[in-house]
């Protein structure tokens, strides 16, 4: 768009008074607008992204899914088919608005599990505990291991059970997987939910891991409760 310049209109006695156009209230308004739209910007431009860091723990039973989740909050395509975690994955994924996670994926199998005390350190913001959703032989035994990590720690801010692969029959709802490990009579978190995921449907598909189903409501929800922790924090 072409700049206009608004010069001032020569009067009779060699002095320059002020065009009709610059008298218009409506000229400035449209000046001051102008430049508060490039001072923004400017703004935006010049402020990057201050990222703050926050520890997340990712657990579950051994064949639960804890892998694809972390690899879909990652941002990585989940693997169709991968090997058990034998010990610990240590991810970075980011989550809007400024948020650096330093996600933890720990084994959980019966030998792993008695270590994951070791990982829920105090600087442990959030807790991911995933459950296969469609196993509810085992319901009872992931209870028993959520239990015992949240028995190791003094204090943890926040706790999301998710309730893995929605997609296989059978299924349980998010509120029979709330019921079944005791999320509806209370956790020992301040902030606790269950919401459902399923990734294995986004490998099989060969689809990237934004396409994970429930994956943007739990982004959402771990960047709501960031946010609430650092407010108490920074307090």
């Amino acid at each position: 768009m072409a700049e206009v310049t608004l010069s001032a209109a020569p009067t009779g006695d060699g002095q320059e008074r002020p065009s009709r156009l610059m008298r218009n209230p409506r000229t400035w308004l449209a000046i001051v607008q102008i430049m508060l739209h490039k001072l923004c910007c400017w703004w935006t431009l010049a402020k990057p992204v201050e990222w703050r860091t926050a520890r997340v723990a990712c657990l579950g039973l051994d064949g639960a899914g804890k892998t694809s989740v972390a690899s879909c909050v990652e941002g990585v395509k989940p693997s169709v088919q991968h090997e058990p975690t034998s010990g610990f994955n240590c991810r970075n994924a980011r989550v809007a608005p400024h948020w650096q996670l330093d996600l933890w994926d720990l084994g959980g199998s019966a030998l792993i599990r008695q270590y994951w005390s070791r990982y829920l350190t105090a600087d442990t913001k959030i807790l991911l505990f995933v459950v296969d959703a469609a196993d509810r032989a085992r319901f009872a035994e992931a209870r028993a291991a959520l239990d015992g990590a949240l028995a190791a720690t003094d204090e943890l801010p926040a706790l999301l059970v998710l309730a893995n692969k929605q997609d296989l029959p059978g299924a349980a709802t998010t509120a029979e997987v709330s019921d079944a490990l005791g999320i509806a009579a209370g956790a020992s978190a301040t902030r606790a939910a269950v919401l459902p995921i399923s990734c294995a449907r986004a490998a099989a598909a060969g689809a990237d891991a934004q396409s994970a189903s429930g994956l943007s409501d739990v982004l959402a929800w771990v960047s709501s409760a960031l946010q609430s922790i650092s407010h108490v924090d920074d307090e």
